[in-house]
């Protein structure tokens, strides 16, 4: 999408807010926070500028509810275009806040991907397969996509630090995940990324494996 509309679509997407605070008196922010919601995939840019126009009157006026889902929907799109993540402080809190279901899910991830942008792999790692147990595949088959990379954050993690084998069994699992989500093109991708984590250790035959699957 090009920048002018882009623009356009924050624009429009903040006025949009703008006048659903004004008509419910601050008393609820829950069509706003729906608005950046669904833009977080097709347009993470118009999300985050549009979270952003809400930071201080959510601070000010939002109940805790909101206010963490504020924060968690702000550190998806944050992570979605490649801008730092909020703090570990108040990522841990929403790990916390939120027991169970999507909104754990996605909140564990953000902890695995900020500890990943810090540099920590481990604690990374840890907070990826925290995140993998939490995806409920049985909902849907969109939910092995998910799933599929969750596993290939893992594996990028194994395999910038060296451990190859590692790398390669979460490919594996990746690549399977996508090929029950029918997404054949990452599918592909996971295998061709794991024949490359054969062949650092020289492991040809497992790369020739890898590619002719």
């Amino acid at each position: 999408m090009n920048s002018s509309k882009l623009s356009s679509i924050a624009i429009l997407a903040t006025l949009l807010l703008i006048a659903m605070l004004n008509g419910c008196g601050h008393k609820s922010f829950t069509s706003s926070l729906d608005v950046a919601d669904s833009l977080l995939d097709k347009s993470p840019e118009a999300a985050y500028q549009s979270l952003n126009t809400l930071r201080d009157t959510i601070i000010r006026f939002a109940s805790r509810r909101e206010r963490m889902r504020y924060y968690l929907l702000l550190a998806q799109a944050q992570n979605k275009t490649y801008r730092n993540i909020l703090g570990i402080d108040t990522l841990r809190q929403l790990a916390d806040y939120y027991n169970k279901g999507e909104d754990r899910m996605n909140a564990y991830y953000m902890m695995g991907s900020k500890y990943r942008d810090i540099g920590d792999a481990p604690s990374a790692i840890s907070f990826f397969l925290k995140t993998a147990q939490e995806v409920d595949t049985t909902k849907s088959d969109s939910e092995f996509l998910k799933l599929g990379r969750v596993y290939n954050q893992i594996a990028q993690l194994y395999h910038e630090y060296n451990a190859p084998y590692l790398a390669a069994k979460y490919r594996k699992l990746s690549y399977n995940s996508f090929i029950k989500a029918n997404h054949l093109e990452e599918a592909v991708l996971a295998l061709a990324m794991q024949a490359g984590d054969y062949n650092l250790v020289g492991d040809r035959d497992s790369a020739k494996i890898a590619l002719n699957k």
